[in-house]
């Protein structure tokens, strides 16, 4: 199973204990059993045990300054979900959330609610759990980080619940999720004497200080699952229904395991991507000099930062080794693993070898969002060589600080990584860019990039559509994106399109340029929009889409090539294969290596400039080359040139694909990611309620029109914009809608107040068509000039009043309004055929760009994804109302 190795990470673990309740069930209907005073004990010991064990570090002993392991007593629910922004905000590594207290569940079982200091249950309704968070939420909130990988521990009852709540998240936001429960669903547990910590969190950190069975050696989530399993069963220990007491791992992705604590005497600074086992003699072990070079890498994986290094083989005889020259490289997402490979390749090779068989040079590679290496280069590098909570921005000619860093500024030590000696990122552009003067000024520069290299190899960018699901033949293959995008939805309806985080990875950037050359962003991003957030890379979107097998068989994916020449290793089984298109507009990926030289930084610099240098030579030869062959890519112009044989031809691709454009238009790219982010940004939705007579019967309860609306409000969050209009209006009314509430930045409380004591049912008919074209006239001119943010009209109908005697709105002004101004209109209609087509409402959806959603469909969830499409995302408490 592959091992997800935290060290060298910024890295965050939430503790969340409540152990005092106000309402107990002795004293108030509803209240909790009563208070868990074990719980108290048992934050400060699982936070010393995390510490003992390496992955989090302590701000007294870190450059950061800041703790990692982060104690909290919220008083309520608003304390945790600041608790839990901030600590997913802050971590890009490992994020691991830890509760303690009381869990409820509703009578379906099918959420758990963690229960803060005024919990207590409404008596009468097992659904309504008040002072308590849901699972879901915190999940949900937790989904958002930009860490790697998200451990969720839960000592409390029926914390066995939790996996049926992280099972129905969509894959997309539950893959990089572990879940490790106390206990099995549906049973209460113990918490054991008051003056001790409560039995599973006491073997919890136990197990974390001295490893399975108490032997030592690093601890991985699977083996601390697995040995609280054995001692529990050992130990017979009961839940209250009598019954073993079995604590329970699940994983949202199988094929990931989570390193938690580190062996005995190594260093829990070990550069990231290492691997941390002891594989058996390969079969070079008979040549001298590459077993010899090859031992050092083990030797030395564990003992970095050290002073010295042992060469040693498999025989176990030892030599003294000077430590090599640490060189940091920082690379694309999308090249991460060929860049690591070759990393590895020239560590054992003779290149990279002293007389003395040693190596010279240890290659640590680490990958960051091209967005931010490109940021971090260009206006914080400053900050990069002297992380915040020491400086601010560097102003006066004599370094000294003038004004105070922006809160929202980019920290490239905790964003990016350490500071690089070598960059490789995936386009030449991307150096153009980070020269580039940005428009705020930024600080001054303290590293200065060398010269491009030539492209090290090159990887086209592909439309790689399912096989026998509307793939392309012959000339269909090749053409402009947009037109490939359009053939492939036009021979497959229904088809989608995703692609890789544009501020990821430089393979999403670039298809996004082609594709915003034809189509509007924000019409683009919202047909691309899927749930959840987007993958960091092609491999994670092409294992991503198997996990739902009709997203898998209706969706094109844009990748680079290479990743279907040399394979995917996904943890799914099975991938449908795929035919690849290849976009004429689109330039593909051309790896280039940039040195990094860091004022300051005069220690062993001839030896790091030597190392540079020598390994630079490597990757543009023939060994280099190998590496970068073996994993799908072709050979670029120049030095590259020489490798006589491309890639193997792999399935779905084309042995001698055309040259697309050689590299992109700097400005181009960072005009595109700023459209993107406007795309993607804080959103505006106009929700439209007919009131009409005839709706009396589809307005009640949580199926009725403004439960579904206020359903759908998680979808929007404190940035996002939002209106609510009732419509009927007796005929020759001024206007034929009322503002329950006008367009502006609102709490959800403040929605949900005037959907309440506002929205009825009124003696009076809908001018349906006059109402929508008001709606979209009003999007239409707040969304005029630079404000690009996505907009949508919802309107939620009985169709009752469509085309009625006396109204002043006619279907046809509707349609051309709407495909002139480009706002869609999601119709919610509450009569079975509503959708069909021909129907007005499926005509005005179609024009627009939207979607339309009628009786046949779940309309709470297809409305709650719409909106959410168009949103930022659940925050309850936030808005101004401006």
């Amino acid at each position: 199973m592959e091992r997800y190795d935290p060290r060298g990470r910024v890295n965050r673990a939430l503790l969340v204990g409540v152990s005092a309740y106000e309402h107990k069930a002795n004293e108030v209907a509803g209240g909790v059993l009563g208070d868990l005073e074990a719980v108290e004990k048992n934050l400060p010991l699982l936070r010393d045990a995390l510490y003992a064990g390496g992955m989090f570090s302590e701000g007294s002993a870190d450059e950061s300054g800041e703790d990692e392991v982060v104690m909290c007593r919220p008083g309520g629910t608003e304390d945790l979900t600041e608790a839990l922004v901030a600590a997913a905000g802050a971590a890009t590594g490992l994020l691991l959330f830890y509760f303690a207290g009381h869990g409820a569940v509703p009578s379906g079982g099918e959420e758990l609610w963690l229960q803060m200091p005024k919990a207590r249950t409404i008596p009468g309704s097992a659904d309504v759990f008040p002072g308590a968070t849901r699972l879901t939420e915190v999940l949900a909130i937790l989904a958002n980080t930009r860490a790697q990988r998200v451990v969720v521990v839960l000592d409390c009852c029926f914390a066995g619940n939790g996996a049926r709540v992280l099972e129905a998240l969509e894959y997309r936001a539950r893959r990089k999720f572990s879940l490790l429960m106390s206990v099995q669903a549906g049973h209460k547990i113990d918490a054991g004497d008051d003056s001790t910590p409560t039995p599973f969190t006491e073997a919890l950190a136990r197990t974390l200080r001295e490893g399975a069975g108490g032997h030592g050696g690093d601890m991985t989530l699977e083996d601390l699952g697995q040995s609280l399993r054995e001692e529990f069963q050992e130990r017979g220990l009961l839940t209250l229904r009598a019954e073993p007491w079995v604590p329970q791992l699940r994983r949202g992705d199988d094929g990931v395991d989570v390193v938690l604590a580190a062996r005995a005497g190594t260093s829990s600074h070990l550069p990231s991507g290492w691997l941390t086992w002891h594989p058996p003699p390969p079969s070079w072990y008979r040549n001298p000099k590459v077993r010899r070079a090859a031992a050092v890498t083990l030797v030395s994986a564990a003992l970095v930062g050290t002073a010295g290094y042992l060469a040693a083989n498999w025989s176990g005889e030892q030599a003294a080794c000077v430590a090599p020259q640490e060189l940091r490289l920082l690379t694309d997402p999308d090249l991460e693993n060929t860049v690591r490979d070759a990393a590895h390749a020239y560590l054992t090779s003779e290149a990279n070898e002293a007389a003395d068989g040693c190596p010279r040079a240890l290659v640590t590679v680490y990958a960051a969002r091209a967005a931010d290496a490109v940021t971090a280069f260009r206006d914080r590098t400053h900050a990069w060589q002297k992380p915040p909570g020491n400086i601010t921005e560097r102003g006066g000619a004599d370094g000294t600080d003038t004004s105070a860093r922006p809160e929202s500024a980019l920290d490239p030590q905790r964003d990016v990584g350490a500071q690089p000696d070598i960059w490789i990122p995936a386009s030449g552009a991307d150096v153009e860019r980070a020269e580039r003067t940005s428009g705020g000024g930024g600080s001054a520069a303290v590293a200065e990039l060398g010269k491009p290299s030539a492209p090290l190899a090159r990887s086209p960018m592909v439309l790689a559509v399912p096989r026998g699901r509307g793939e392309p033949a012959g000339e269909e293959r090749k053409g402009e994106l947009g037109r490939l995008v359009e053939a492939f939805r036009q021979r497959l309806p229904g088809g989608e399109v995703a692609r890789t985080d544009p501020e990821s990875a430089d393979s999403g950037l670039l298809t996004t340029a082609a594709l915003y050359a034809s189509r509007k962003s924000t019409a683009v991003e919202r047909s691309l929009a899927r749930p959840g957030p987007p993958a960091r890379t092609g491999q994670e979107l092409l294992c991503e889409l198997p996990q739902d097998r009709q997203a898998d068989a209706r969706t094109a994916a844009l990748v680079p090539e290479y990743l279907l020449r040399a394979g995917v290793d996904c943890a799914a089984r099975t991938r449908r294969p795929r035919v690849a298109a290849y976009p004429s507009d689109v330039p593909g990926l051309a790896p280039v290596f940039v040195k990094v030289t860091w004022d300051n930084a005069e220690g062993a610099k001839e030896a790091r400039d030597d190392a540079v240098h020598d390994f630079r030579r490597w990757l543009a030869g023939r060994e280099g080359q190998r590496v970068f062959r073996g994993d799908g890519f072709w050979p670029a112009r120049g030095e590259a040139a020489a490798v006589p044989n491309p890639p193997e031809t792999g399935a779905g691709t084309l042995g001698a694909p055309d040259p697309a454009p050689v590299t992109a238009r700097a400005d181009r790219l960072d005009e595109v990611l700023t459209a993107y982010r406007r795309a993607t940004g804080p959103g505006r939705v106009l929700f439209l309620l007919d009131s009409s007579g005839s709706m009396s019967d589809l307005w009640e309860g949580t199926g009725g029109a403004p439960a579904l609306v206020e359903q759908s409000l998680p979808g929007l969050g404190a940035q996002d914009e939002y209106g609510i209009w009732a419509v009927a209006s007796p005929d020759g009314a001024p206007r034929p809608y009322r503002a329950l509430l006008p367009l502006g930045r609102w709490p959800r409380t403040t929605a949900q107040r005037a959907l309440e004591e506002k929205a009825e049912v009124v003696d009076a008919q809908a001018d349906p068509y006059a109402a929508l074209g008001a709606a979209l006239d009003e999007l239409d001119r707040r969304g005029s000039g630079a404000d690009d943010r996505p907009q949508l009209v919802v309107f939620l109908t009985d169709g009752e009043d469509n085309d009625r005697e006396g109204a002043r709105g006619r279907l046809d002004d509707v349609l051309v309004s709407a495909e002139a101004k480009g706002v869609p209109v999601l119709m919610v209609s509450f009569t079975g055929g509503g959708c069909d087509r021909g129907t007005p409402d499926r005509r005005i959806a179609d024009v627009s760009g939207g979607s339309c959603l009628d009786a046949s469909d779940d309309l709470a969830a297809g409305l709650r994804d719409e909106v959410a499409r168009t949103g930022q995302g659940d925050v309850p408490e936030g808005g101004d109302g401006a």
